[in-house]
């Protein structure tokens, strides 16, 4: 890489996945309305930019080019997506408080406030408001099984 941060090109087949990149706090843009060529210029014009798709042509395309991608099956559980993404060197499986970003809009998320155990985080773009709560430990069994080899 040039030193920028990476950011991760994610298709619309994908978009559960993009979510949990996001959570990890991996820069995600989801491109969900845009043709294939629309991709393929973005990714020519995002430095440092990887391609993940679950659209072979789009993927076989996009290597040929000389671009970063990776073919990820849109039927396999999430945490094996997960987990081939780990596997291939392309995203570690740790969730960073101080990292994360919103799951709807990318924005990474500030830390609102701590009170007990609980933890607030809110994201400036959206608005949306965040918290560990009883859907973590679904997010969490999911990271888990990703991270399991």
């Amino acid at each position: 890489m040039s030193g920028g941060e990476k950011v991760l090109l994610v298709d619309a087949m994908l978009g559960k996945l993009t979510r949990f990149l996001r959570i990890l706090g991996y820069n995600t843009l989801y491109v969900r309305d845009e043709s294939d060529n629309e991709i393929l210029d973005k990714l020519a014009k995002t430095p440092d930019a990887i391609l993940i798709t679950g659209d072979k042509d789009l993927f076989i395309t996009a290597c040929k080019r000389g671009f970063n991608a990776c073919y990820i099956d849109s039927n396999m559980e999430i945490a094996m997506q997960l987990r081939k993404l780990r596997e291939m060197g392309i995203i570690e499986i740790k969730f960073n408080a101080e990292r994360t970003r919103c799951p709807i809009c990318n924005e990474k998320l500030v830390l609102k406030a701590i009170e007990g155990s609980k933890i607030l985080w809110v994201c400036r773009k959206c608005n949306k408001e965040y918290w560990i709560g009883k859907h973590w430990k679904n997010i969490n069994k999911t990271l888990q099984v990703a991270k399991n080899e």
